[in-house]
């Protein structure tokens, strides 16, 4: 051909083209003209034919040699390229969490304290609060306080909030706004049930035991008003309200309180008395 530029573009009949395994597992590779099969398979035709002369000689030189001759190298291992593993994407297993600011506020549900996680949340729940309570000196607020803080990391604010005919009332912001008797009705909706608030309302009760002392303890056991019973089986065990319980506990702190303050105005109303006998109204040696 006399142009030199369209002679080039003419594909050598000498030249072998032998794709590389990538290029053969690429679904985008144009397929091969007849004319590079026929060369290939051509090229393949030789392998082999050159393969079994090489064995026919080795094996009639095996019949005149004492040693075995070396091992001899395929030309069509040397044509092939190197295979190179791509990463493909992670397919393992991914964990889905649910976000939550406590163990006890991710659980939803049931607590199976037969497990390690619902024994440690049980134990986490009934823990004693920071500062020791006693009927001695009653310090209500911050045992409302430090019980408030409880309830929210344990995710009990269900319980605390009683229902009463205007609507619910949360008995830790407004404890004077209910009565036991309201406090024992809202519980008895699941006292005898197998809910989660039932477990609640058993775990609060365990946390106000933990947290007071052995003289607030020994008046507090004689109360049996926070035990709610099965009356369809007499022979279970009571269930012991953490909410009833709280309402009793504050009625009898502020009955102490009242009783402090009573006798203290007692006192003072008998102050006269005490420094006239005692002092013969001589006010300065009183002090």
């Amino acid at each position: 051909m006399d142009d030199p530029f369209a002679a080039s573009l003419l594909i050598d009949p000498t030249a072998i083209y032998t794709p590389s395994p990538m290029s053969q597992a690429s679904p985008f590779r144009a397929p091969a003209s007849p004319m590079l099969r026929d060369e290939q398979e051509n090229d393949v035709s030789e392998d082999e034919a050159s393969e079994d002369s090489e064995t026919d000689e080795d094996d009639d030189d095996d019949k005149h040699a004492t040693d075995p001759p070396p091992m001899q190298t395929s030309k069509r291992a040397t044509k092939t390229s190197l295979r190179v593993n791509i990463p493909g994407p992670d397919t393992s297993m991914r964990t889905m969490s649910t976000f939550a600011c406590s163990p006890a506020l991710a659980t939803a549900g049931l607590i199976n304290f037969e497990t390690k996680e619902g024994q440690s949340l049980y134990r986490a729940a009934v823990e004693k609060l920071p500062s020791q309570f006693s009927l001695k000196n009653p310090n209500v607020n911050l045992l409302i306080n430090q019980l408030r803080i409880r309830v929210r990391r344990e995710g009990w604010g269900s319980i605390v909030l009683i229902h009463t005919d205007k609507g619910p009332i949360n008995i830790l912001e407004h404890p004077h706004l209910v009565t036991l008797k309201q406090v024992q009705k809202h519980v008895n909706r699941f006292a005898t049930t197998e809910t989660r608030s039932r477990q609640n309302d058993a775990m609060l009760f365990g946390c106000l035991v933990s947290s007071l002392d052995d003289h607030t303890l020994t008046i507090m056991s004689s109360m049996r008003a926070h035990e709610f019973r099965n009356h369809e089986d007499p022979f279970s065990e009571p269930h012991e309200s953490g909410v009833t319980y709280f309402k009793l506990l504050l009625d009898r702190a502020e009955y102490n309180s009242q009783a402090v303050v009573a006798n203290l105005q007692v006192e003072l109303s008998q102050l006269h008395l005490v420094i006239g006998s005692q002092f013969r109204h001589d006010i300065p040696s009183f002090h």
